[in-house]
């Protein structure tokens, strides 16, 4: 198992253009985990399908009411929470959930119960992953994004100084 994810991480840090040719022919491509997962509140078992960010649309976890629905696209998902709105994920408990997997956004705190531990570990770290991901490009852009205006900047400013000082050249 272990290698497998290796080499998908390893295509992914390769030039990404040639992944798929056309995204709507495999709506499966972006499908990290999926797994039936219990609403904490009513107990109910639903499908829950965890995306990775693709051409398709950002990192998310969606759920349907059964897997069935899923497959054979019969509709929109129940619910879809965006990772990226998502400020912290983490593992819990409560009275009723010993197994409890918790996505907090601005909004709302949207959570999920496994059945056991290790199910819980599983989409804990499924979710964990695709959420750092999302977060690592943003920073680097940002990082990027100010260093261009700065140095933009001061080239625009020597590039003034120098401008100034050739100006008498070209008037005359």
């Amino acid at each position: 198992h272990t290698h497998s994810s290796l080499s998908l991480s390893h295509t992914h840090t390769m030039a990404s253009p040639p992944e798929p040719s056309s995204p709507s022919a495999d709506s499966f491509s972006d499908v990290r985990k999926v797994g039936y997962l219990r609403k904490p509140k009513s107990m109910h078992r639903r499908f829950f399908v965890l995306r990775a960010a693709s051409e398709l649309g950002p990192a998310r976890l969606e759920y349907y009411e059964n897997e069935k629905k899923w497959r054979h696209k019969a509709g929109a998902p129940k619910r879809s929470v965006h990772l990226e709105s998502c400020f912290n994920i983490n593992k819990r408990a409560d009275s009723k959930n010993k197994y409890l997997v918790a996505l907090y956004t601005r909004d709302e705190y949207f959570a999920v119960a496994a059945d056991c531990e290790s199910e819980q570990e599983g989409w804990y770290q499924a979710l964990l992953e695709l959420h750092n991901r999302g977060k690592v490009p943003e920073e680097r852009a940002g990082g990027e994004g100010g260093m261009p205006a700065a140095s933009a900047a001061a080239s625009l400013a020597a590039g003034e100084e120098s401008y100034g000082e050739a100006s008498p050249g070209p008037a005359f």
